[in-house]
């Protein structure tokens, strides 16, 4: 069990511990072997790395646009998590344990606020209950307007409960509905249309790749994104020039980022020159630099290196892991000074780099800066959640090396 996985769910919506229908409950003092079993694997399948950024950008929405009347609603099910978190099961026992638990969160795909009905149908698919995908599915029809003060707010909510369901039905490779979401491409709404887009990338339902392509033109900066993403899921290399046009798009600079790690993904090694441009881009070199490590550029490994001198600490950081990942050697002495980088927070990556080089000149350095932290500096909020099999190859890398590093320091 590991605590922070529990208060994930809690934390992401800041939900009061007041727990009325849980105190009103009998509270058994602790849970049997199976009702521990059970909870044990429903908060296990919090740990993913494909699911989170999904689920946090959810209960992000919940957090800042959800009414206070739907927090209220969910307040004993997210309360009751966090005070398993901190090793007090009654609330959760008085609920129902896990299978209680989750009916809770089924019941939250009927709530009256679009943003919770999206958020649990988000929730559902990141624990994957399948039982649930019939009624995720009716998500999927128009509901009457909701309409709040902020007009912002509005417009993002309106078929919030729509969009989300359609990425949820994805996850769960419910190919069934595979036809139904693809009609929400057309959607009116850019909340929609990003989500239909992103349902059908994770549910791998290549049938329609034309028409997620086409949205690479649309007027909106998330729908975009959400076709990058999907192009990427789904191997559609042929659209890899389309993908390197956005590289460099005005709006929101995430578009391009999202283009980096697409391009990466589908290992478009054509198009690493105009990744390689962002290089001399302070805004968009960060993500460029990582990208163009996943691609394997070695070509560029003087241009990256060139940015170790950069004062921006976080190009720094991105340059130091981005040369350790392409096993850059030649730049081994530039990278261990900065073991000693004037901001502590860089000396981490390289250390990191140095690890992933299998360094033998500075195994003790290095082996003693990375500690137990390669899966953080490797994570997908490092990268990006495209390229999370390739960086579970290169964590594989640095722990073997690490491995070695260790032993031999010890003889």
């Amino acid at each position: 069990m590991n605590p922070k996985s529990l208060l994930r769910v809690a934390v992401c919506l800041v939900l009061a511990a007041s727990l009325v229908a849980a105190q009103d409950a009998p509270k058994p003092a602790a849970p049997t072997a199976q009702e521990k079993q059970e909870m044990d694997a429903l908060l296990a399948r919090f740990q993913n790395e494909r699911t989170q950024p999904l689920f946090d950008a959810a209960g992000w929405t919940v957090l800042h646009v959800a009414s206070d009347d739907a927090q209220k609603r969910a307040e004993p099910l997210f309360g009751a998590l966090q005070e398993y978190g901190k090793e007090n099961p009654a609330p959760v026992l008085a609920l129902g344990g896990a299978k209680g638990l989750v009916k809770g969160f089924r019941n939250l795909l009927a709530d009256p606020d679009p943003v919770m009905r999206g958020f649990a149908a988000i929730l559902l698919a990141v624990i994957d209950d399948r039982e649930s995908k019939t009624e995720i599915a009716k998500l999927l029809k128009p509901r009457p307007a909701v309409t709040v003060q902020d007009e912002v707010a509005d417009a993002l909510v309106r078929q919030f409960d729509r969009g989300r369901a359609a990425i949820a039905l994805g996850l769960m490779g419910a190919g069934e509905y595979a036809k139904e979401i693809s009609l929400l491409l057309a959607s009116d709404d850019p909340v929609v249309r990003s989500g239909a887009a992103l349902g059908l990338g994770y549910m791998n339902d290549k049938t329609h790749v034309k028409e997620i392509a086409a949205l690479l033109k649309d007027e909106s900066d998330e729908v975009q994104m959400c076709a990058e993403r999907a192009l990427a899921m789904l191997n559609a290399r042929e659209y890899a020039k389309e993908i390197a046009s956005l590289l460099a798009a005005p709006g929101d600079p995430a578009v391009g980022e999202t283009a980096c790690f697409a391009l990466a993904k589908l290992q478009a090694k054509e198009e690493v020159p105009a990744v390689a441009k962002l290089l001399q881009n302070q805004f968009a070199q960060v993500k460029a630099m990582k990208a163009l490590a996943i691609m394997d550029a070695g070509d560029y490994t003087k241009d990256i290196a060139a940015i170790l001198r950069s004062d921006e600490p976080l190009s720094r950081c991105a340059a130091l892991v981005s040369l350790g990942i392409l096993n850059a050697g030649t730049t081994e002495d530039a990278i261990a000074e900065h073991l000693k980088d004037k901001e502590e927070f860089v000396r981490p990556y390289a250390a990191l780099a140095l690890v992933l080089m299998g360094s033998q000149k500075y195994a003790h350095e290095a082996a003693a800066g990375v500690g137990e932290g390669i899966d953080n500096l490797l994570s997908c909020n490092e990268f990006d959640p495209l390229v999370m099999d390739e960086l579970r190859k290169i964590r594989e890398r640095a722990q073997a090396n690490l491995k070695e590093m260790r032993a031999g320091i010890q003889k």
